[in-house]
């Protein structure tokens, strides 16, 4: 029981006043989650109307009295990619429900992905990182939408517990490393993300893994200065079906010097990254990098369509192959795809 549970926390030898404190919020944050064990009453809506508006409040305390994970800024986790050619694999909120048994958009719930991800997340390997949200230090940087998301998320959800739950060191590079521009309250530094980007591109060989709607550098110049591109297509949706295949054809093709394997598939591009990293394959997980590039060109002010590119959230899922070409000459494999 809750009371029982906090008694624990008081008899603890050892630990710090500090964090008894952070542990008894915590826990009287969860209330509202054992609350849907009562029967079914008047009284049960009551408590919840009581309990679930100081759930976040609680949560806020104990995150200000809490240590949290530490995370790299965007310019910093770019760099340290730069220099060290490490491969690495991004969590943001998607991926923690998914470790959770809930589905996102565009991949359904499955355990063995969460079972992946939860031990990616636990047991880090050589020449490969995980990134995280910098949401720790504060959200003073993103602007109003994001907050609010971030607000949401964290306090009147469940996601701080989780990603406490989950990710408990540090340092971490930083999910946003693909997140350059439209989030960002200032976006004056969004050239110079770009720059470095570039530099991690440059002269290498790339291999673009990617749904049927991502068309990484399709139309644009975001890989200028590469040697070379090649793509392996999949479902947009739902890729991890398909794992096996994916990781054992991008092993095959992803030979040779200088290459870089660049992975645009949801969560599965989480897992993907880390696997190729223990082949010795150095791979990315470059998430939104593209519609972020195409959003700054652009200028845009929020989220809106991109041309030919399937973006989950502004409802434009655009999943059909291009005919251009330029793309199809590109491709060299097709994966779960009628």
């Amino acid at each position: 029981t809750i009371s029982c549970s906090l008694s624990s926390i008081f008899r603890t030898k050892n630990l710090p006043g500090k964090e008894k404190i952070r542990l008894v919020l915590s826990k009287i944050a969860g209330i509202p989650l054992y609350l849907k064990y009562f029967s079914k009453s008047p009284m049960k809506k009551i408590l919840l109307c009581l309990f679930i508006p100081l759930r976040g409040v609680f949560l806020k305390i104990s995150y200000l009295c809490g240590r949290h994970p530490k995370v790299l800024s965007i310019k910093d986790s770019l760099s340290y990619i730069l220099k060290h050619r490490i491969s690495i694999s991004r969590y943001g909120d998607g991926e923690i429900l998914l470790m959770e048994g809930y589905p996102i958009g565009f991949q359904k719930e499955d355990a063995a992905l969460a079972t992946r991800l939860r031990e990616i997340a636990r047991n880090p390997i050589p020449q490969h990182r995980v990134c995280i949200p910098d949401v720790f230090s504060g959200i003073s940087s993103y602007n109003k939408e994001s907050r609010k998301f971030w607000k949401d998320f964290l306090f009147r959800g469940n996601g701080l517990t989780l990603f406490n739950k989950y990710f408990q060191s540090g340092p971490y590079l930083n999910t946003q490393i693909s997140r350059f521009y439209e989030h960002l309250k200032d976006k004056t530094e969004t050239p110079q993300y770009i720059s470095l980007w570039r530099q991690i591109f440059h002269n290498r060989h790339l291999i673009l893994v990617e749904g049927t709607g991502s068309k990484l550098g399709f139309h644009n110049d975001l890989f200028e200065g590469a040697a070379s591109i090649r793509r392996i297509v999949c479902p947009a949706e739902n890729a991890f079906n398909y794992y096996h295949a994916i990781l054992e054809t991008t092993l095959d093709k992803a030979k040779g010097m200088d290459l870089l394997v660049l992975i645009a598939l949801g969560p599965t591009a989480t897992v993907l990254a880390h696997d190729l990293a223990e082949h010795g394959v150095q791979s990315i997980d470059v998430g939104h990098i593209d519609i972020e590039y195409e959003w700054f060109q652009m200028k845009a002010t929020s989220k809106v369509p991109v041309p030919w590119r399937y973006v989950n959230e502004t409802g434009n899922r655009l999943s059909e192959l291009s005919s251009d070409p330029e793309y199809t000459s590109q491709i060299i494999a097709q994966i779960g795809l009628s």
